[in-house]
């Protein structure tokens, strides 16, 4: 007999965050290495819209350097895509010796950037007929959300402390069907010659491929012409997306004392994502 629903705990709680409305879970098939959980999001890019990753996600664990520098070939793998409780598809990662997906179309920042883009058309033909319409409609995690009161910024002031919010599924665990907001912040200021930024906080496997959004509470801190202070004072919730959590940094070397992981994670820009998604190249098997 079902349970009835539980009487709710905040009678005046909001409903789906919009920030993550456009964010995927992806359900890798590893084969012998068995299945995992990880992350994707759409992006609203100039010539279309795309589903963004992390590169070792779709390379069957491979990282970019094992892949572009060594030259070692991406263990076999395929993936289902879902969008909250709506199946998108299954898809190979390879098809015809070609990647279903694009990397960083810049050689000399391929071998380290760990982002995949995946165009909907792409998809859709090898799916053989129309994608999901909810899948097709979802919000891009750069455009701006239809929820009143709740902002999508691009100037907000971004010092080493600032909150970051990792939007994935952490050990492969939701709530209520939808991604967890894993609590971050920002490790160090951004440096503009940078391609990403450094955060620190409890991510873990299942956020690879999340995106991460600063976020604000009535209106954000930004750096104008007579210096810092609140701008949009009105905006109930201001979000700047901030690029894609890729994973943790490890040690230098390899053994030795401590573990191998660190708490600070990498997050490339969103610029990169964007140059990944709108001007990237396939990945070809020799």
């Amino acid at each position: 007999m079902p349970h009835a629903a539980p009487r709710p705990a905040f009678p005046a709680a909001p409903g789906a965050d919009p920030a993550t409305a456009g964010v995927v879970r992806l359900v890798l098939d590893r084969g012998a290495a068995g299945a995992a959980v990880a992350t994707a999001f759409l992006v609203a890019g100039r010539r279309g819209r795309f589903l963004a990753t992390a590169f070792h996600n779709l390379s069957g664990g491979l990282t970019p350097g094992e892949r572009f520098l060594r030259g070692l070939p991406p263990n076999p793998l395929s993936f289902e895509v879902h969008l909250g409780a709506v199946r998108v598809g299954r898809f190979s990662a390879y098809v015809g010796g070609r990647s279903l997906f694009r990397v960083h179309p810049d050689p000399g920042l391929r071998g380290g950037c760990d982002v995949a883009a995946l165009d909907f058309g792409v998809l859709e033909a090898v799916a053989g007929g129309p994608l999901p319409r909810a899948f097709l409609e979802a919000p891009a995690v750069n455009e701006a959300p239809a929820v009143p009161g709740h902002g999508q910024v691009t100037d907000m002031y971004l010092p080493a402390g600032r909150g970051v919010l990792v939007l994935g599924y952490p050990g492969g665990r939701d709530y209520a069907g939808r991604p967890l907001a894993v609590g971050c912040a920002l490790a160090a200021a951004p440096d503009p010659a940078m391609p990403y930024l450094a955060v620190s906080g409890p991510t873990s496997r299942g956020c690879s491929g999340a995106p991460a959004v600063a976020r604000d509470f009535g209106g954000y801190l930004a750096l104008g012409p007579t210096g810092l202070g609140r701008a949009r004072p009105g905006l109930a919730v201001a979000d700047q997306w901030l690029g894609l959590y890729s994973g943790r940094l490890t040690r230098l070397g390899t053994g030795g004392p401590g573990p191998a992981t660190i708490q600070v994670g990498v997050v490339w820009t969103a610029g990169v994502v964007l140059e990944t998604g709108e001007d990237g190249v396939p990945d070809f098997l020799p």
